[in-house]
């Protein structure tokens, strides 16, 4: 076929639209031509109908799956919620809810993702951690008296199903991800590969929908006790907890504030979240000077919605 730079160059970018907000979402990277980019265009291009070119909708967890999985959950005495990633829509936020209070689980969330669960919900029974191998002891313990285990897109599932280190955990484990979409050989992005007894390949949002529908009403209190950490302020030197606590007093309304960033020795437990945007999860890698950049990027986005950054 004959190089048309304006029509390719258009369709290349409907396409990448596509793929960056289709499951699992990630970014696109469109290469030019060097000769491209320098060249000058004969003329304007035309742009397709973009309502004719949309991202599908995800794909919904198999029935048989999930029938299995609603069948384990109403069973579960001792069920754990690994909340990992999710939407940003209040919706979404109240589904989770849902689900969790139905069931009358724990639930864990890790500070690589953002805000998906109200930290100070009573169950969300301890703050949320970065690296699962250094979570506190009371996270294994409860981990490891858990007969069910629903990991909803939970980033390196499988280091947190091996954090008990003189053996294996009982539970069952459900697992929702579409990672083995993305990953490959070149990247070796995938981590250690999780086992599970249901594996689901669909986004958690779609899985949770479904398990709210097919679970119907009603409400279980949580079989764990939430521990918070007590505030400990010492005027005569800075500390985390000082920071945390003259920071959030500072804004009138702190639940209309969204952290783009949190520095690690953050205690969550002072800083409850409360909505999808009140923290924007880590950079990872490293992210070394990432920090301005992101915020700005996060302020632009927020100042739409009424929320500082």
């Amino acid at each position: 076929a004959r190089f048309n730079p304006e029509f390719d160059l258009v369709e290349a970018m409907a396409r990448a639209n596509i793929m960056t907000r289709s499951e699992p979402k990630a970014p696109v990277y469109i290469c030019l031509d060097a000769g491209l980019q320098e060249s000058t265009l004969e003329k304007q291009p035309e742009w397709p109908d973009l309502n004719r070119l949309k991202a599908p909708a995800p794909a919904r967890a198999a029935k048989a799956d999930l029938d299995a999985a609603v069948k384990l959950l109403k069973d579960a005495k001792r069920p754990v919620v690994l909340m990992g990633k999710t939407d940003w829509t209040d919706a979404g936020w109240a589904a989770r809810i849902k689900l969790v209070e139905r069931l009358g689980a724990v639930v864990f969330t890790d500070l690589k993702n953002r805000a998906s669960f109200p930290t100070d919900h009573p169950c969300h029974v301890a703050a949320p951690f970065n690296q699962v191998g250094r979570a506190p002891k009371r996270i294994v313990e409860i981990l490891d008296q858990a007969d069910v285990i629903l990991a909803l897109e939970w980033t390196d599932l499988a280091s947190a199903l091996r954090i008990k280190k003189d053996g294996q955990l009982a539970a069952k484990v459900i697992s929702t991800s579409m990672d083995q979409y993305l990953h490959n050989g070149a990247h070796a992005n995938y981590q250690a590969l999780p086992f599970a007894d249901i594996n689901i390949a669909a986004t958690s949002d779609s899985v949770i929908a479904d398990l709210n529908a097919a679970l119907g009403a009603g409400k279980k209190d949580c079989w764990q006790q939430a521990v918070r950490k007590e505030v400990k302020v010492d005027p005569s030197r800075v500390t985390m907890d000082q920071l945390a606590v003259s920071l959030r007093a500072a804004f009138e309304d702190p639940d209309k504030v969204s952290l783009a960033a949190i520095c690690r020795g953050w205690t969550a437990d002072l800083w409850p979240f409360r909505h999808p945007r009140a923290y924007l999860g880590k950079d990872g890698g490293g992210g070394i000077g990432s920090g301005p950049a992101l915020s700005v990027g996060a302020a632009l986005a927020n100042h739409t919605e009424g929320l500082h950054t």
